[in-house]
């Protein structure tokens, strides 16, 4: 009787194309977790224009050097 159990592999990664031509490279260890990929890598297109986050609110949490307050 043979044994027809096929080795799958633990360490692998997964390549995902967006729309707007963003690429996302999963990488996956199910040695260490079986949760999810153990890291994600994003590249961007070379036109790609990076916006300010809307939300200000941590402008408002920045601490002060005390340095200069003679």
């Amino acid at each position: 009787m043979k044994n027809n159990i096929k080795e799958s592999p633990t360490k692998f990664t997964r390549e995902y194309k967006h729309y707007d031509g963003r690429r996302s490279v999963w990488t996956y260890d199910l040695e260490r977790t079986t949760a999810g990929p153990v890291s994600v890598e994003q590249f961007y297109p070379n036109h790609w224009e990076f916006e300010e986050p809307k939300n200000k609110s941590y402008e408002k949490n920045k601490r002060t050097s005390n340095k200069n307050m003679d």
